[in-house]
């Protein structure tokens, strides 16, 4: 990944070493992110898009690569596939989190001040694992963890989703009882116990 930043990467070049022992610096050398043949430099596939290292996984081969989208929430994208550097499948949140999507329920980070709408993404055996941040619920100091939560498995090289699951929804159904025992039944207990003394 090259940086977009030139006016920073200038008095910070970033430098490595090659298989065969060449140091080369990574902007002087690369003009776009891609893959290259480590021999000859020559470009396998390029791309104008940059990713942070901790926002991409990738096969082996560096053939699928997958970019998660830190401001998916406010974004048209929040997960998108390439193969061979062409874009091959993309996901936005609307479809990737099924329930309670507003960003009341999703923690903030302040590290990149984002709303983190995902928590495990990693690659796994040819398959990308992600999992959607659990959702919680917060009172002023106080937080409710509703914990609902999605789960998939996508094919690295197509992006087509192999497996997917969620969890706690039995949760929210207990939450949404009680709520509806504080709101409802008390108050319809308190008026029988007085209609009761009324008589």
């Amino acid at each position: 990944m090259v940086s977009p930043k030139a006016d920073y990467d200038a008095p910070h070049p970033v430098a490595f070493s090659l298989p065969d022992g060449r140091t080369v610096v990574l902007r002087d050398t690369f003009q776009k992110s891609g893959a290259y043949d480590s021999a000859t430099l020559a470009p396998i596939w390029q791309v104008d898009w940059f990713s942070l290292k901790g926002d991409l996984c990738w096969s082996a081969d560096l053939g699928d690569v997958v970019r998660l989208n830190r401001f998916g929430l406010t974004s048209d994208w929040a997960l998108a596939f390439y193969h061979d550097g062409r874009p091959v499948r993309r996901y936005d949140c609307k479809y990737l989190l099924t329930a309670f999507r507003h960003e009341r329920f999703l923690p903030y980070e302040t590290w990149d001040w984002h709303t983190a709408w995902y928590d495990v993404f990693e690659f796994d055996k040819n398959r990308l694992r992600l999992s959607t941040a659990r959702r919680r619920l917060s009172f002023g100091d106080r937080e409710f963890d509703l914990g609902f939560q999605e789960f998939y498995t996508f094919d690295m090289s197509t992006g087509a989703v192999i497996a997917f699951s969620t969890v706690g929804s039995r949760r929210i159904w207990w939450y949404f009882a009680g709520v509806v025992f504080v709101v409802c039944v008390i108050p319809l207990l308190f008026w029988f116990r007085r209609r009761k003394r009324s008589r």
